[in-house]
């Protein structure tokens, strides 16, 4: 976000000096002129991010404590289920969603990336059925027919 309204504030000041109104940046851009003026007026792309409102507390907040220490309990073993049963027990009124946010976050980015997809029937049958010689690897290790390139008349 910080580098859309820097881009934006260094847009917008840049089409002022070059002598354009708010009015005509803002027909230029197809921004509103309320969006033109808040950039014009802002000395700096920092000052467009002052003001910002903090994170709304979450339902979830008052059980975190008790979430965390179950999960270091159980070496990131326990189910979502059992989380949300338990916390119920102690007055969480929430669902689900926010409990799994939660639960994908404690996961962190060190977990193994899941498989790749299994091949489809489709594929499996052009690799049966295509010339080798028309076939390349990518990335992802799995053979593939290349790209036949077409002229136009």
């Amino acid at each position: 976000m910080a580098e859309r309204r820097r881009l934006h504030h260094s847009l917008v000041h840049g089409l002022l000096d070059q002598g354009l109104s708010e009015r005509a940046v803002a027909r230029h851009l197809s921004w509103s002129r309320a969006t033109v003026r808040r950039y014009a007026r802002a000395a700096r792309w920092q000052d467009m991010m002052k003001g910002r409102p903090q994170p709304r507390a979450s339902i979830l907040d008052p059980y975190k404590p008790y979430l965390e220490r179950r999960w270091a309990e159980t070496g990131g073993k326990i189910t979502g289920l059992a989380l949300l049963a338990e916390i119920r027990e102690r007055g969480y009124r929430g669902g689900h969603t926010v409990l799994s946010v939660w639960k994908q976050g404690q996961q962190g980015p060190d977990q193994p990336a899941p498989p790749p997809a299994p091949s489809t029937v489709r594929a499996a049958v052009g690799w049966l059925t295509r010339h080798p010689a028309g076939f390349t690897l990518d990335a992802s290790s799995a053979p593939r027919p290349a790209r036949r390139r077409t002229t136009s008349s």
